[in-house]
């Protein structure tokens, strides 16, 4: 969800002068489209991006990501070109909010499941190039570790599917409430599928990796690549996990959750120019990949389908207040970020008033 910007039009300008010596700034319009406000700047100086993040990251969260790109990027990668402020840095902090500030690439991303063969193709060849040269980066933070695997019980997903059923089934009678229920219905029909396969992650190709490689992160001129953006999200995964959500993402042939398989052969054949793929890997990437699917949707559809109850802020302050408690401490989200009109969450730290010594 988009979260409200912290900084207005005069305060981009005044960060930019101070920060990083941009003193002649003729326009700057806000960006559509993703999860982060995002501002294209345009000066004097050249034309760039500036990011602000969302509350839930810190500095600390985003810093590698420059580091990262600069590496790839020197090393034949097309990427962005991160810009140090005057002091150094890569990233920094305004307003409880991380920024970092890029030079802009002009070009077209493409939508999802609407790639010209050119750019499918040559998305496989350069998933392979970024995993072929990360090999000489330092080991990244793990992505579905081993942990991954074992977190997941398939009766346990029944029942919570199940419960999700019995939700739908008290919709309004008609077309929605009917897909939404055979969809559900198909989930648990491949749940039961899935149960039968056993995924040793110790036998996968893992490699420090973009962590979100996909169509929308592929800036294109007429017919090539300028730039892979966004490595926020970089870690060490195993390689068959994007090799194939890349792949499904791109090919219109996929985009009625279908997978043409000659394609899909062609993908991973281009990927193996510069990538490595055993048996084992190859076996496994299919039930890999719907396993992950299963899981991220089995938590997102209880927000889409359940009817909810939900209360304003201060029903809650009263409730706890009825029940001998007071709001010691209030949070918008789990990182501990304010409470705004577009937080995604009320977190609330209640004591027991009889505890508290007013002074």
């Amino acid at each position: 969800m988009l979260e409200k910007s912290v900084v207005s039009e005069q305060d981009i300008r005044t960060i930019l002068k101070e920060k990083y010596g941009i003193c002649k700034i003729e326009d700057i319009t806000s960006l559509k489209g993703g999860s982060a406000n995002c501002y294209r700047i345009q000066a004097s100086e050249g034309q760039f991006l500036l990011k602000e993040f969302q509350s839930k990251y810190s500095v600390d969260d985003v810093k590698t990501e420059p580091k990262i790109t600069e590496f790839v990027r020197t090393r034949g990668i097309p990427a962005a070109n991160f810009i140090r402020t005057i002091t150094g840095e890569y990233v920094w902090q305004f307003r409880n909010r991380a920024f970092h500030l890029q030079e802009f690439v002009e070009g077209t991303i493409f939508p999802q499941n609407a790639a010209p063969d050119w750019l499918l193709w040559n998305s496989a060849i350069l998933l392979g190039q970024v995993h072929r040269v990360l090999l000489n980066f330092p080991l990244m933070r793990e992505g579905f570790g081993s942990e991954w695997f074992g977190q997941w019980d398939v009766d346990e997903s029944k029942q919570r599917y199940s419960i999700l059923i019995k939700a739908a089934e008290q919709l309004p009678r008609g077309e929605k409430r009917e897909k939404i229920l055979a969809d559900l219905h198909y989930k648990i029909e491949n749940l039961s599928k899935a149960a039968c396969v056993c995924i040793d992650p110790d036998r996968l190709t893992r490699r420090n990796s973009h962590g979100d490689y996909h169509i929308l992160q592929l800036i294109c001129g007429v017919s090539s690549v300028r730039a892979i953006i966004d490595f926020s999200s970089a870690c060490g995964l195993p390689v068959i996990f994007e090799i194939i959500r890349s792949y499904t993402y791109a090919d219109s042939k996929c985009a009625n959750a279908q997978i043409d398989v000659s394609n899909l052969k062609r993908y991973i054949i281009l990927y193996l120019k510069n990538g490595e793929l055993n048996r084992y890997d190859l076996e496994m990437m299919p039930y890999l990949y719907y396993l992950q699917r299963l899981i991220s949707e089995r938590r997102t559809c209880r927000k889409k389908l359940c009817p909810f109850r939900y209360f304003f802020r201060y029903e809650v302050e009263h409730l706890l207040a009825r029940c001998g408690f007071r709001v010691a401490e209030l949070f918008g989200d789990f990182d501990k970020s304010p409470l705004t009109d577009d937080s995604p969450e009320m977190i609330f730290i209640a004591e027991k008033c009889e505890n508290i010594v007013d002074v």
